[in-house]
């Protein structure tokens, strides 16, 4: 269930700034972007549904010091991946971007940052964690 819930969020994530784009590159009535609450609301509850309540959102943040050597181990593991995984699609977003000549904007941005602080998450509860 968790792995459905880690799909629908990043899925969410994709589709908002995908359809920001396709208004904004489309010149549609800016009025239809009130559609972008039904893939956020897929990411709010997808958030909740699988890392809140399953303590992976809480294994990332919590301080380094109060974990054993298996949970340190894990933690730096999911860090590692999903910040090479980060970096990567960042700067494939980038050119991709740059190549079509496109300009950032801050739904954009506001994913990136979204992202760089779920990744871990994504990591982490893909790998099966759960403890509260």
């Amino acid at each position: 269930m968790k792995k459905l819930g880690t799909i629908l969020n990043l899925s969410s994530l994709i589709v908002i700034v995908l359809f920001f784009e396709l208004v904004k590159l489309n010149n549609w009535n800016p009025q239809i972007l009130v559609y972008e609450a039904i893939p956020f609301l897929v990411l709010l509850i997808s958030h909740i549904q699988s890392f809140t309540r399953s303590g992976a959102w809480k294994f990332i943040h919590i301080s380094f010091n109060n974990l054993d050597e298996n949970e340190k181990s894990l933690r730096l593991n999911a860090t590692r991946i999903s910040y090479s995984l980060f970096t990567i699609f960042i700067l494939a977003v980038l050119i991709i971007y740059h190549l079509l000549d496109l300009k950032l904007n801050m739904i954009l941005i506001a994913s990136f940052i979204y992202l760089a602080h779920i990744i871990p998450v994504y990591v982490v509860s893909w790998s099966g964690y759960n403890k509260k």
